[in-house]
C-alpha cells in the first residue's frame, strides 16, 4: 500500500518557500491486522511497524534471517523486501506511516528491531484495529509512536547468510538442520569446493568464521524452538547439544537469559 505525503507550504517570499511537516490523516497513517501465518517476500510504499505479540516471527530481510521476539517490533523502512513467517496463534498488527512521517535520524533508514513497551504496543493495537480515528488521535498517536520509538533500545537476534554458491548451501542445511555435526571440510568435500574458499566467504559476507556464525545460527533456531513451546531438553537436542545443561549455558551466553525465561516471555506477550 502506498501513500503520498500531504504537506502545507506557506510562501515566505519571492521565490522562498517553507515546507511544513506533513499532517497525519488517514491516508498516510494507517493500520492493520493479519491473521496469515506467513508472508511470501514483499515489500510496501509506506515505512512499516510490525509486531506479533503472541509468538516469535522469523524475517528475511536483505540477506539476514532475523528472529524477532514477541515483545520486540519491527520497523521497515519503505521498499525493503522482506519475507515473514509466524510462530504462535493470534494475529499481528502493523501501521504503514508515509517516509515523511518517520522518527528523525539515521537510525530509522535502516530495517531494524526494538523493544516493544506496554504503552507502545498499545497505540500500535489501536491504529491497527480503529481504522476511522478522528484527526485529532490520530496526530495524538503518531507523535506518542515516534516519541516511544526514539527511546526504544534496539533487540534483535539478526543472522546473516552468505551469498557465496557453495557457503549458502552450506548455511541453508544448518538452519534446516541445526543439530547436524558435520564439519566444514565434510561439507566442502561433499560439495567440490576449496574450503578455503569457503571460509573466506563466511568471514566476507557474514563478518564471522563458520564455527561462529553455525553456534548463532543454532540459538537462532533454539529460539524459534522454544517459541513452539517445545521443552528445554528437546531444544537442545535439536540443536546439537549433548546435554541440557550445556545448552542451555550457551544460550545465556548468546542471549543473556535462560531459555526457561526465554519461553515464559513468549507466552507472557502473547
Amino acid at each position: 500500500m502506498g501513500v503520498s505525503p500531504v504537506t502545507d507550504d506557506q510562501t515566505t517570499g519571492p521565490g522562498m518557500q517553507v515546507r511544513h511537516a506533513p499532517r497525519v490523516t488517514s491516508k498516510n497513517f494507517v493500520g492493520a491486522v493479519h491473521h496469515q501465518r506467513a508472508h511470501a517476500p514483499h515489500s510496501h510504499e509506506t515505512d512499516q511497524i510490525f509486531w506479533h505479540p503472541s509468538g516469535a516471527s522469523e524475517l528475511v530481510i536483505a540477506g539476514a534471517r532475523w528472529l524477532v521476539s514477541p515483545d520486540a517490533i519491527t520497523w521497515l523502512p519503505a521498499t525493503m523486501v522482506h519475507a515473514v513467517r509466524m510462530f504462535g496463534s493470534g494475529p499481528s498488527y502493523s501501521a504503514y506511516l508515509d517516509p515523511a512521517l518517520r522518527p528523525s535520524g539515521q537510525r530509522w533508514d535502516e530495517p531494524r528491531a526494538v523493544s516493544c513497551g506496554p504503552l507502545l504496543a498499545e497505540v500500535i493495537r489501536h491504529v491497527a484495529t480503529t481504522p476511522d480515528l478522528p484527526r485529532e488521535r490520530r496526530e495524538s498517536c503518531h507523535r506518542l509512536m515516534v516519541s516511544l520509538l526514539q527511546e526504544a533500545p534496539d533487540q534483535l537476534t539478526a543472522l546473516a547468510l552468505p551469498v557465496h554458491p557453495a557457503a549458502r548451501r552450506i548455511a541453508e542445511a544448518v538452519m534446516a538442520d541445526p543439530g547436524d555435526r558435520t564439519s566444514l571440510e565434510q561439507w566442502c568435500r561433499r560439495l567440490g569446493v576449496s574450503t578455503r574458499t569457503v571460509i573466506r566467504a563466511f568471514g566476507a559476507e557474514t563478518g564471522e568464521g563458520f564455527a561462529s556464525w553455525r553456534k548463532r545460527a543454532r540459538m537462532v533456531q533454539a529460539s524459534r524452538l522454544l517459541a513452539e513451546e517445545l521443552t528445554v531438553a528437546e531444544v537442545a537436542t535439536r540443536v546439537g547439544y549433548d546435554t541440557a545443561s550445556g545448552f542451555i549455558a550457551a544460550f545465556r551466553d548468546a542471549t543473556g537469559q535462560t531459555p526457561g525465561l526465554r519461553q515464559r516471555g513468549d507466552r507472557s506477550a502473547g
